[in-house]
């Protein structure tokens, strides 16, 4: 009963399966979410590309009738394709926007047109753009793309990015989807023009505060290198030189340069890191260094001896979504990549929070999101995969059917079963003659049936365990090797009994016949019963499972419930075993017609040879290995008895039948 109640779970188990179903619940909400999202870009993309011939035309008056349509764009388009205005164009459709007619609207309702081929479409589009203005009947238009909401909304939270390229009459124009293509003598990329707004904006703010430095005024000079490395060095000398590209050589009165920073290309940026080296020229400038002070929110900003400013800063930014509503989000600050799942954050490599190192989870623990900080423990039944980003379940492993050692084992086992029956048929075949007939045949009927009782106890400790073939293994193949043993304990006493009751007038007579070996079979072999009963009845066998030994794979195997149990079945063979031995050596020197005795040391020999062998390789094995350790000194010991006894008796009734007869015999 008590094995049972340990095998029911336990409110840590419990726990740890709602943990596994929160974990699997969040991680189909995060998959659900993904698709979702994934599934809304995706009919954004086909929306878009079921409106990828359309132009939006806007500042049309409410008062163009729907019959002058057609005709008001045809001449729209002819004239920016500089074509007359009654050329023909396809045109698949043309209609105003979805809204309520009102002739006095301030902004009339668009109209939407189909053009037939993208090619035409997309040549208006383009002279739509250098075109400084539209009109139609001296009414300004303007053609636009028409592009989704979702697209819409998109281009329209990057409104102060635009706004800002058109102030530094930058142009700009949109990209399906929401690629924005800028140019101003060229290309601009993106991102190094929001690092130059930035630094710009950082510079002003620094000179207008005289906390910061005092008596000191930042300028800048910014040049386009085109990702150049010639470029990258001539303007470097310009810089440092004046407007005269002398090196060495200095014209200019302006200031000193404190520092350089390069652009956003690998070629360059090693150019002119190996030029400027030259004049010891870092980064970081002293004046920077040296910096000190209080923010408005009273909180210190300087710089460590690992040039990092070991302080919080709050950051903010502002995403308008239309022309009345704002949002405030937190920019994401990060010096270090973000960790991908089966990962944690690993801090203290900096002072700042958003600095750390991205370090692998450690053995049976998984991380499921990107940047974890912590790592969840794989319940025991489970083990984390190859990326360490879910658990799935181990590997279960026992003494299978389908192992090639399985195979071999009950192959040996059936075969040497069947060979000890066919040894049993012969000696109940040749029952009366005086080889079989000496040393009492009883009981070499009941070792041989001990022995194939053995042979099929093997059986039990192969496939898929369960608590009843756990409390069966050692206790059936304990009490049928003591029935064989205290057989042969029987025989190697009657041998020295028979001895001695030959002399005249000895008093070993009356303890010749059957009484005295059935007397030693069952008592001997109600001691081992005995054992087997209490160690059942106090601390029985159980099949456990064993999810520590190896790593992703939980062991089904017996576990002994009682050691002490376990080992006093095996140490009680031993001790029949060795009695045994110890009496078949002493009569081995006895005349010939009871030399059975010298078989019986034999086998005795290799049964305890077998059997101190079994247990240190048993106790150094874990695993299905353990209880091939097992079989194997099972069906080891088991052969032993029956060729040592056995064969030389069969030998002897088959090939050698003169040595079978009553006057060999005496």
């Amino acid at each position: 009963m008590e094995a049972y109640i340990k095998a029911l779970p336990t409110k840590h188990d419990f726990e740890a399966y709602v943990q596994r179903l929160e974990r699997s619940y969040k991680q189909e909400i995060t998959e659900l979410r993904k698709d979702i999202q994934q599934l809304m870009y995706h009919q954004d993309d086909q929306e878009n590309r079921a409106r990828r011939n359309n132009i939006r035309i806007r500042g049309l008056p409410e008062s163009v009738e729907t019959t002058d349509l057609a005709p008001a764009v045809i001449a729209i388009f002819n004239n920016l394709l500089h074509k007359d205005k009654d050329a023909p164009l396809e045109l698949d459709r043309v209609h105003r926007a979805l809204g309520p007619k009102n002739p006095n609207l301030e902004h009339p309702r668009d109209f939407i047109c189909r053009l037939h081929f993208y090619a035409i479409k997309d040549t208006i589009m383009k002279a739509a753009r250098v075109q400084d203005a539209i009109y139609f009947n001296e009414t300004p238009v303007s053609l636009l793309p028409d592009v989704s909401k979702l697209t819409l909304d998109m281009r329209r939270a990057l409104k102060p990015l635009t706004s800002a390229l058109q102030e530094k009459q930058i142009k700009c124009r949109w990209g399906f989807q929401y690629n924005l293509f800028a140019s101003h003598e060229g290309n601009v990329d993106l991102e190094e023009y929001r690092s130059m707004i930035v630094m710009m904006f950082t510079i002003k703010e620094i000179n207008n505060n005289p906390d910061l430095l005092p008596n000191v005024t930042l300028g800048y000079r910014i040049f386009s290198t085109c990702d150049d490395p010639l470029k990258t060095l001539g303007y470097a000398i310009k810089i440092l030189s004046g407007e005269k590209e002398a090196p060495n050589y200095y014209c200019k009165g302006d200031g000193e340069v404190a520092a350089f920073i390069g652009d956003s290309s690998l070629p360059t940026n090693h150019a002119l890191a190996q030029f400027l080296s030259l004049y010891r020229y870092t980064q970081l400038h002293k004046y920077m260094r040296n910096v000190h002070y209080n923010d408005p929110d009273d909180g210190e900003i300087y710089f460590n001896e690992r040039q990092e400013i070991p302080t919080e800063l709050a950051l903010q930014s502002w995403m308008a979504l239309n022309n009345s509503r704002f949002i405030t989000m937190i920019p994401v600050s990060r010096c270090s990549d973000s960790c991908i799942p089966g990962n944690r954050k690993k801090f203290g490599s900096s002072v700042h929070k958003c600095c750390y190192e991205c370090v692998s989870c450690p053995e049976g623990e998984i991380s499921n999101i990107s940047d974890s900080e912590n790592c969840i423990k794989c319940p025991d039944e489970e083990w984390p995969n190859e990326k360490k980003d879910r658990c799935v379940p181990k590997l279960v492993e026992f003494l299978s059917y389908t192992d090639t050692i399985v195979a071999v084992f009950s192959a040996v086992s059936i075969l040497c079963c069947l060979l000890t029956g066919l040894i049993l048929r012969i000696f109940i075949h040749y029952q009366d003659t005086p080889n079989v007939k000496a040393n009492n045949r009883n009981l070499s009927y009941l070792l041989l049936v001990s022995i194939m009782l053995s042979f099929l106890c093997v059986f039990l400790f192969l496939g898929h365990p369960v608590d009843v073939t756990c409390m069966l293994r050692v206790t059936s193949f304990g009490v049928i090797f003591s029935v064989a043993v205290s057989s042969l304990l029987a025989k190697s006493m009657m041998v020295c009994i028979a001895f001695k009751a030959t002399k005249p007038g000895s008093l070993w007579k009356k303890w010749m016949g059957a009484k005295l070996p059935n007397f030693i079979i069952c008592v001997f072999s109600l001691v081992q019963v005995i054992i087997c009963v209490t160690w059942l009845s106090i601390s029985p066998p159980f099949q456990d499972q064993d999810t520590h030994t190896y790593q992703g794979k939980i062991i089904i195997q017996c576990n002994e419930g009682s050691v002490i149990g376990f080992y006093s079945v095996l140490g009680y063979m031993g001790l029949l075993a060795a009695v045994s031995f110890i009496i078949a050596f002493l009569a081995r020197t006895l005349p010939d017609s009871f030399n059975e005795a010298k078989y019986i040391t034999f086998s005795m020999l290799v049964f305890c040879s077998v059997w101190i062998a079994m247990i240190p390789a048993y106790q150094s094995t874990r695993g299905k290995y353990m209880v091939a350790v097992e079989v194997f000194a099972l069906t080891a010991s088991s052969s032993g008895l029956l060729g040592c006894i056995f064969f030389p008796k069969c030998y002897i009734i088959l090939f050698r039948p003169d040595l079978n007869t009553k006057t060999f015999i005496h």
